[in-house]
């Protein structure tokens, strides 16, 4: 049998049951596709993959736009799309920004002009130019870590304010009372602005004295110079709040440096639960993210738009929760 056409009426079913069964796709009867299959198996058939996929206009591959090729949370984010985009036997084509949002725009129309089937974007910040672009995408986009539902982009993120006013409420609950913010530019509006506007409300109401910062990067580096600038300015935290756990690392080590113990005179929380807060001496409290399971969701809601079962709801929301570790504690006052 030389075509789809000669299993089709072999199998005395239509040509899109036997497409269906030859992509691996869902919606076929398991006798009809046992049956299809053994036709196929028997008759030694094999497609012209770029025929069909010219032809059925897909081409089994999304594109993955990342803003940094280092970052542990990116690699887990990868590792949950990967394994759910592979179980519906679609690759993926990789690519990194640098953090640039020009060069994500750039990335998502030529990722349209190779007739991707749709794209995930990991979006660290963004602009008026980069809404535009993902809302006028040929593809499908789903966009992960900001929330630009209100755009009508479908967005898988966190629910970072609620992240911020938990660190909040945990170092006011440990007796802190002059606290340093260490987050980064507003321009990510997640962990620049949320998770800032979060710990600023959950400190509104309890008198206590806050420095912020919010312009770090993210390196532990930045948050170890960060501190000990503020330090030189005559300012002694007694807790500190990172809004990533590298952040919240090189604050700890500055302030050790200092001569001042984390988990003793200061409380210091991060955020994202990395493996190098069990490390860390005293270890690193953190706000607990799973990475890995919001890659999953935001491949499985592209594809739910790839195969035309997409719904009206845009907003995908994640909750984190702490995880108290020794770092979040004081014990002299």
């Amino acid at each position: 049998m030389k075509t789809i056409a000669d299993i089709a009426v072999a199998a005395g079913v239509s040509k899109s049951t036997v497409s269906r069964v030859l992509n691996h796709r869902p919606g076929v009867n398991p006798q009809a596709r046992a049956r299809i299959q053994a036709i196929i198996d028997e008759s030694h058939f094999t497609a012209n993959m770029a025929a069909k996929n010219l032809k059925a206009r897909h081409s089994d591959m999304v594109g993955v736009i990342v803003p940094l090729m280092t970052s542990k949370s990116v690699a887990s984010f990868i590792h949950g799309m990967s394994a759910e985009l592979e179980s519906q036997h679609i690759q993926m084509l990789l690519m990194n920004t640098g953090m640039s949002t020009e060069k994500a725009s750039d990335y998502v129309k030529i990722l349209n002009s190779k007739g991707v089937d749709g794209m995930i974007v990991l979006v660290a910040g963004y602009d008026q130019q980069l809404i535009e672009t993902l809302g006028g995408s040929q593809s499908p986009v789903v966009v992960v870590g900001q929330d630009l539902s209100m755009h009508q982009i479908p967005s898988v993120f966190y629910d970072d304010y609620r992240c911020g006013y938990m660190a909040g409420q945990q170092l006011l609950e440990q007796g802190c009372k002059r606290l340093l913010f260490l987050g980064i530019s507003p321009m990510d509006v997640a962990l620049g602005r949320q998770r800032r506007r979060g710990f600023e409300d959950a400190l509104s109401m309890a008198g206590v004295q806050c420095h912020y910062v919010s312009d770090c990067v993210l390196f532990a580096e930045s948050g170890m110079e960060k501190t000990r600038q503020v330090l030189a300015q005559g300012y002694i935290p007694d807790g500190i709040f990172g809004v990533t756990d590298r952040i919240a690392a090189g604050a700890a080590k500055a302030m050790t440096q200092a001569g001042i113990i984390p988990g003793q005179q200061v409380a210091i929380i991060g955020v994202g639960d990395d493996e190098l807060c069990e490390l860390l001496t005293p270890p690193l409290a953190s706000v607990h993210y799973d990475h890995s399971e919001v890659g999953r969701q935001a491949a499985q809601v592209l594809f739910e738009a790839i195969t035309g079962r997409t719904t009206e709801r845009y907003a995908h929301i994640h909750q984190g929760h702490f995880h108290w570790r020794a770092s979040c504690q004081l014990s002299e006052s």
